[in-house]
């Protein structure tokens, strides 16, 4: 796909720009009760999310539950700017259901509390993956039976909690092997057998039938062996029946971009089946220190990925891993690489940040 040369020229531009942070105070008590904020003039009009809903496009972001809770202007700015928010980590097992029968929905209900302040559509991640799970399960031997009635019981109850409040659901994450082929180890697949995609997809659309389901994950992005895996397993789901409604691509970018062109074989792939594609954690990994070719790098992969879901009938979804740097979970997992999302540690906008601007703007 060729970028819009508009964006190279506008992106490459506002690195010479200087901006006002959006607040001086970060690290305050967040007030969730109140919808109305004044982010900084320097994100732009109108805000991100409203450019989103004019193209009926999610676009979405991340939530870090801590920063939510305490940071203001974080909060401002996630409320005002995006249509779509998605918990990182709070609707996980090991969040959700610390002990055998025992539930805690305590972080996650406040971020759906908030989406619903701000009118927010709420993507929910995750109900089934081989990590972030709890000692009790990873610990566990069960037989098969066993197995099954604590899938579905974790799958009807923490559904059920959300039922009518998530539009989607990342209902199996990261299913696929870590050579890119085959399934990847997990308890489930190791107590119940392959069928556990099948059935953890069942009860899901039986807690709430009104709900998108979406087998989600990670890609990598050069030769893209996973992501043909994983939209050939939602095919095949697809035609024996599972209720599974579409594939969501993370497409983290570390060092090795996604390739528009394959993406747009793979989504239209996906639409011959009927399912719709979701780009569900996108953010791109910069060497530190931060540079300006890395910065319109950066600002051209968001703008790609962005302008091929909006030319493809079928992904209606764009979430990207967290929308400042402060938060970000790259330099966490990754030594010497950050500056990974449109904004910056101030909530400054990044090349990256127009570049989403730019993309929904231009039909």
């Amino acid at each position: 796909m060729i970028v819009n040369r508009t964006v190279r020229l506008v992106t490459t531009a506002l690195i010479v720009t200087a901006l006002t942070p959006i607040s001086a105070s970060r690290g305050q008590q967040a007030k969730l009760t109140s919808p109305t904020c004044t982010p900084s003039s320097v994100l732009g009009t109108p805000p991100l999310g409203k450019l989103a809903t004019a193209r009926g496009v999610l676009v979405g972001s991340a939530v870090n539950d801590s920063a939510l809770a305490t940071d203001p202007a974080y909060a401002c700015v996630l409320g005002t700017e995006f249509n779509m928010v998605e918990p990182e980590n709070s609707m996980k097992f090991a969040a959700t259901e610390p002990a055998p029968g025992v539930f805690d929905f305590t972080r996650a209900d406040v971020i759906v509390a908030f989406a619903k302040l701000h009118h927010q559509s709420v993507r929910c991640h995750n109900l089934v993956w081989n990590l972030f799970n709890p000692n009790w399960l990873t610990s566990a031997t069960f037989t098969k039976q066993q197995a099954l009635a604590a899938l579905s019981n974790h799958i009807a109850k923490v559904v059920g909690h959300f039922r009518s409040k998530c539009s989607q659901w990342d209902v199996v994450n990261e299913p696929i092997g870590p050579s890119g082929t085959g399934l990847a180890p997990s308890p489930w697949l190791k107590w119940i057998g392959p069928s556990y995609i099948n059935l953890a997809f069942t009860y899901a659309h039986r807690a709430d039938p009104n709900a998108r389901l979406y087998l989600n994950d990670y890609d990598f992005n050069g030769n893209g062996v996973r992501t043909r895996s994983l939209v050939s397993l939602a095919v095949s789901l697809r035609r024996a029946g599972v209720p599974i409604d579409g594939v969501g691509l993370q497409l983290h970018s570390i060092q090795s971009p996604a390739r528009s062109a394959f993406l747009s074989q793979q989504m239209a792939t996906a639409a011959a089946a009927r399912l719709s594609v979701a780009m569900t954690e996108v953010d791109y990994a910069i060497a530190l220190p931060v540079n300006t070719t890395a910065l319109v790098a950066e600002a051209n992969y968001f703008s790609d990925l962005l302008s091929t879901c909006l030319a493809a009938t079928n992904c209606r979804t764009f979430n990207i891993w967290g929308f400042e740097d402060q938060y970000s979970w790259i330099p966490g997992f990754f030594t010497g690489y950050g500056a990974g999302t449109p904004l910056d540690a101030h909530l400054n906008p990044k090349p990256a940040w127009q570049a989403l601007r730019v993309a929904l703007s231009t039909k």
